[in-house]
């Protein structure tokens, strides 16, 4: 089987990770797409995004937030800061081989009392890092076509609580796509996310849209200045991680 590395990363994922993408994918046996789905090779040194982050319940109108994301990239691990409406900070990270185990969140400041939250908003440090990819294998699915592209469609279980996970994976690209959650047996899931939108930056094609939503309400964000650097490129600049009081 020959397999094709893409220059493709998701932001508020595995940050900007690139995606491998393998010619024959749908005949590799589960366990290797798992794998190449969960250590992804990396070819980014730092990154900045800078965006916001908007929210609409039923019956409200949007209202946007900022939202900056600081990452630092090597190929065993992620390291990001994420700076949410200038006042809530958290450092994420991600060890690849460590899988669930390998996520860290940190609340480095908290929010203002009575500031709007991202759990206001509907996010989860751990969506950050992708840690749902790192839980039990269940069972794949039949295949499914999500935004125009053919996915191998996985259902996967937390050892750490009663919620499964059904993931839309891009059969190109080795990805997820989407994803919906499910408190227990429920056959309804209780929120999903969606990677949308790429964008070409320094030879890499990043996914900056990232829709969240659940019964009610929706959650965009969306990251329009970028900046990215390879290992050979600029050198990773001394204040990438804000200094937090």
């Amino acid at each position: 089987m020959r397999l094709h590395i893409r220059n493709i990363s998701a932001t508020l994922a595995l940050i900007a990770a690139s995606i491998a993408g393998a010619n024959g994918a749908d005949e590799m046996a589960i366990d290797t797409f798992l794998a190449y789905m969960r250590q992804p090779p990396i070819e980014l040194s730092w990154g900045i995004f800078e965006g916001t982050v908007s929210h609409k319940r039923d019956g409200k109108r949007h209202k946007k937030m900022p939202v900056e994301l600081r990452a630092r990239f090597s190929s065993e691990r992620v390291s990001a800061q994420l700076i949410f409406n200038d006042d809530q900070v958290y450092m994420i990270g991600q060890n690849f081989l460590d899988g669930l185990e390998g996520t860290t969140v940190h609340e480095q400041r908290a929010a203002t009392p009575g500031a709007v939250t991202l759990a206001d908003r509907g996010i989860r440090p751990s969506d950050l890092t992708l840690s749902f990819l790192y839980w039990d294998f269940v069972e794949e699915l039949d295949r499914e076509k999500f935004g125009g592209r053919v996915c191998r469609v996985v259902r996967l279980r937390n050892p750490q609580a009663d919620e499964t996970a059904k993931v839309w994976v891009s059969r190109k690209y080795i990805f997820p796509m989407a994803v919906e959650w499910f408190a227990g047996e429920r056959e309804k899931p209780y929120r999903r996310l969606e990677f949308k939108d790429l964008k070409k930056i320094n030879d890499v094609y990043v996914i900056n849209r990232i829709a969240i939503s659940n019964a009610g309400w929706r959650t965009i964000v969306q990251f329009k200045k970028i900046q990215l650097a390879k290992p050979d490129g600029s050198p990773v600049p001394d204040d990438l991680f804000r200094q937090v009081d």
